[in-house]
């Protein structure tokens, strides 16, 4: 078997005049649901954001509201209102999807004081302060980070939170970078963010939460083409045999040996900027 470094190469150079169109709409939607239930990632941000909750909520800062930039279908906030049940005075979900506010919507429109907005993610974020304010896997998706990191700032209360979580470049984000360079996309990693925020001159922690799926799910029978899809960000109905084995060598390169045998690491690293 080859090497990681190695198995990427053949990789990139096996994705030459492949044709990989990226995810959108309902096919984005399915394999995200998909590649969701199948990591452990989204209940260990959640505990994050608890943890930090119960802190504001001992600092009596006051009712807490929260805001929620691109919450998607609100799986994750549901979490979070759940478990503070009466604590949480108001929550506001913000989302470009059409689809995906509908779904945020209907899953978290029986909690009080919630509210609902479709807009992009470059149009200025509006409303009254919030406690705590949080962007789960957005960045990537937005033109200018820095305006974005700025917007999240200034509709955050005195004495609030503000988290932006993002991938790092772990072995899974080496893989998937390839194809968004194919696609004619930049990436954007955690190390960019931590390097940005260090420009600005904020002060801010950064918390590592490690997560791992397991390699049965990108190889051999039982394969979800849908995780693997997502984990790339692209359709893949149009790969060649040879990029498909050299995408499968890549996953199994990157393993490691976790609690239920070889996985994939799945992190994510979030920034608390405490205002």
């Amino acid at each position: 078997m080859t090497g990681f470094a190695e198995a990427v190469t053949q990789l990139r150079q096996s994705l030459k005049g492949e044709t990989t169109p990226e995810l959108t709409g309902a096919d984005y939607t399915r394999r995200h649901d998909r590649f969701e239930a199948a990591s452990p990632q989204r209940s260990l941000v959640a505990q994050s954001i608890q943890r930090e909750l119960t802190g504001l909520a001992e600092k009596e800062v006051g009712p807490i509201d929260l805001l929620s930039v691109g919450c998607g279908d609100g799986a994750l906030d549901e979490i979070i209102l759940e478990a503070n049940a009466g604590q949480i005075r108001s929550y506001c979900g913000i989302d470009p999807n059409p689809e995906q506010i509908a779904a945020c919507r209907e899953r978290l429109s029986h909690y009080p004081g919630t509210s609902f907005l479709h807009q992009g993610m470059a149009e200025t974020i509006r409303g009254a302060p919030f406690s705590l304010v949080y962007a789960v896997h957005v960045i990537y998706y937005v033109g200018d980070p820095g305006r974005f990191i700025d917007q999240l700032l200034n509709v955050t209360a005195p004495g609030g939170l503000t988290m932006v979580a993002v991938a790092p470049k772990s072995p899974m984000n080496v893989i998937a970078e390839l194809f968004w360079q194919s696609q004619g996309t930049d990436a954007l990693f955690s190390e960019d963010v931590d390097r940005l925020l260090t420009e600005i001159g904020l002060s801010y922690e950064r918390e590592e939460i490690a997560a791992d799926m397991p390699l049965s799910l990108f190889k051999g029978a039982s394969a979800d083409e849908d995780v693997v899809e997502f984990t790339v960000q692209a359709k893949l109905d149009q790969l060649s045999e040879t990029a498909r084995t050299a995408l499968i060598n890549a996953f199994e390169t990157s393993a490691i040996e976790g609690a239920d045998g070889l996985s994939l690491e799945h992190p994510v690293d979030c920034f608390w900027i405490r205002r």
